[in-house]
């Protein structure tokens, strides 16, 4: 009996210490396209507000689709800032059908950083092409954090402003 208990309480120390790590667990580094995406994910059914992402190369995913879909049918406003290359045309027409608002940009320098911002909290700073050429290399750092996704919102809602709703083509 008092090694039944022995084990029983190893147990609860060992779940008391895993979710005290967890809720402490503000950041979160990521390596690989598939691992953010599925992250990006995961945040879009969790999102309650907004959804902004300053995008580089925007691609379609039906799982990103349908996801994001629901988030705007639960009142999620969900905006994203691309460069626009021609080649892409039908991808952008995709996710404004499902009722994505899109702007393009014209600056150059703007193409290799990505971030997103959710609801007031939670924000991603993604590194990939061209500085990071292999996808399973990109990096996306993840941080629960109201001051910086507030930071990045402000930001992007300024590029927003300045940005086109039309394609611009250097």
């Amino acid at each position: 009996k008092i090694k039944q208990q022995k084990q029983q309480l190893s147990i609860l120390e060992q779940t008391i210490q895993k979710k005290s790590v967890e809720q402490q667990n503000i950041a979160l580094v990521l390596k690989g396209k598939d691992k953010i995406m599925h992250k990006l994910h995961e945040m879009t059914e969790k999102t309650k507000k907004y959804q902004y992402t300053h995008s580089g190369n925007l691609i379609f995913s039906h799982t990103g689709a349908i996801l994001v879909k629901d988030a705007i049918n639960r009142g999620v406003d969900v905006r994203f800032l691309v460069k626009y290359y021609p080649s892409r045309k039908k991808i952008y027409q995709q996710w404004q059908t499902i009722g994505v608002k899109i702007r393009f940009y014209a600056k150059e320098e703007q193409k290799s950083i990505r971030f997103s911002t959710f609801d007031d909290k939670v924000c991603r700073i993604t590194i990939g092409n061209p500085q990071i050429t292999q996808e399973e290399d990109y990096l996306s750092f993840w941080i629960e954090s109201p001051a910086l996704s507030i930071l990045l919102k402000d930001q992007f809602l300024q590029i927003w402003k300045k940005s086109k709703e039309r394609p611009i083509i250097l």
